[in-house]
């Protein structure tokens, strides 16, 4: 759902990318398509971006139709993709247990970062855009600095995570939910 509640962006196989007014159900034109299929979508914060993997992962600059793809991922082991809230980045994790990091100011660049054991699954970064946390198969939740792409810290929260709005507290788990409270 778009962060205006206006569109409802749906992906599936073929890798269509299907786009419909979400007051009246009505089908819109659809957006795009990609290869092979679309596990997962996200709008960025603004509403101007919608990220997305699948056979082919990356964004779209929607005022523009501009699309930027990343590194491709096998779609059984992809994370759903996750936007900074202050609109810096993009980021997702494929099989290789790496974080691909997509710089929207400067599309033609991104980070790649390492020292997941296994794909993050669940990606969320702090209200502040300052870190990023990224829950993986193995059982920890580990936090990313957005400075310096380097782990801070690492958490046995089991796969998922989200920061709270003041960035205090970092919930996780999967068959058992976890509360952290982070010192700031």
């Amino acid at each position: 759902l778009s962060p205006d509640g206006d569109d409802l962006v749906i992906g599936g196989q073929p890798g269509v990318i299907h786009r419909y007014d979400a007051q009246t159900g009505s089908a819109l034109a659809p957006l795009f398509e990609i290869e092979r299929y679309v596990v997962a979508l996200a709008y960025s914060p603004d509403g101007n971006y919608l990220g997305f993997v699948g056979g082919q992962c990356g964004y779209m600059h929607l005022p523009t139709g501009r699309i930027h793809l990343g590194a491709s991922a096998r779609a059984t082991h992809i994370s759903k993709p996750a936007f900074s809230p202050d609109g810096r980045w993009f980021v997702y994790s494929p099989f290789d247990g790496t974080i691909q990091v997509m710089d929207l100011k400067n599309p033609d660049k991104w980070q790649v970062i390492e020292g997941n054991k296994a794909s993050a699954k669940y990606l969320s970064f702090s209200a502040d855009s300052r870190t990023l946390a990224g829950g993986d198969r193995s059982g920890l939740v580990r936090l990313w600095d957005m400075a310096t792409f380097r782990e801070l810290a690492n958490f046995p929260l089991d796969r998922f995570c989200a920061f709270s709005p003041d960035g205090r507290t970092l919930i996780g788990g999967a068959l058992e939910i976890s509360v952290l409270q982070l010192a700031k």
